[in-house]
């Protein structure tokens, strides 16, 4: 019994010391699982502000493409400002559509370089991005619609990248101020005069590419209602779809 006492003592030393390590063991785990739960985080968070510098611009883009779209189909902007119009509003219409079309290229090919993927949080919203994104491509080059407006995936990443200015992480798009010097200036893509020529012929003609503007118009429409569904940025009365009942006024 003496010699239990006496022990005792130790016993409760090593129980006390075996205690004081599986304490220590717990916090360093949970210190390791917080540090790995906020390197995370600051990972979604600069993924995220990475993706909202270049979703804006894509949204905007993407907008004011298939706005145009709806006002050459439905308003026909190219023969009232084209057969209607003098030399300035015919220069405006063509070059001002072949910048749109380019612009939105220019901003894909942005956000494929810097961002890869648009983060919309969830893994469902990512793939629909890349489907829509991918039945975009399809309807710019597919042959089905005719030689006008169609433009080669590799073709829309080259006219895209002729627009882009600056370097990697600070990528932007040229405005269509510094678009026009450069038509002056004959410093633009082939591509370019390629597809004003197509929107000159489309002018003379305007049901000869009206298939793919009305496919490429109502693509668009599907990537601003998964990009802005709550219609924050655009109001829902100036997303319309060629043919739809009821059409509203667009901006463009």
């Amino acid at each position: 019994m003496d010699a239990a006492l006496e022990l005792l003592p130790l016993l409760v030393a090593v129980v006390s010391g075996v205690i004081a390590w599986r304490a220590q063991v717990a916090a360093a785990q949970a210190r390791t699982q917080v540090d790995l739960w906020l390197r995370e985080e600051q990972r979604r968070h600069d993924l995220a502000q990475r993706a909202a510098r270049y979703h804006e611009p894509l949204v905007r883009a993407a907008y004011d493409l298939q706005s145009r779209l709806y006002n050459l189909l439905c308003r026909n902007l190219l023969g009232a400002h084209y057969d209607g119009g003098d030399e300035r509003s015919r220069r405006y219409v063509v070059d001002n559509t072949v910048y749109l079309l380019a612009q939105y290229c220019a901003w894909t090919e942005i956000a494929r370089r810097e961002v890869r993927f648009i983060d919309l949080g969830a893994d469902e919203p990512t793939r629909a991005l890349t489907a829509l994104q991918d039945e975009i491509v399809s309807t710019l080059q597919d042959d089905r619609h005719g030689p006008l407006l169609r433009l080669f995936a590799g073709e829309q990443r080259a006219l895209g990248e002729s627009l882009v200015v600056g370097s990697a992480g600070s990528s932007d798009c040229i405005g269509y101020g510094a678009f026009l010097q450069r038509l002056r200036e004959g410093a633009v893509d082939p591509l370019v005069l390629t597809l004003r020529d197509d929107v000159e012929v489309m002018a003379r003609s305007p049901a000869a590419a009206r298939e793919r503007m009305v496919e490429l118009q109502h693509r668009l429409i599907d990537l601003l209602a998964l990009l802005d569904p709550r219609c924050v940025r655009f109001p829902a009365a100036k997303r319309t779809k060629v043919d739809a009942p009821a059409p509203a006024p667009h901006g463009r």
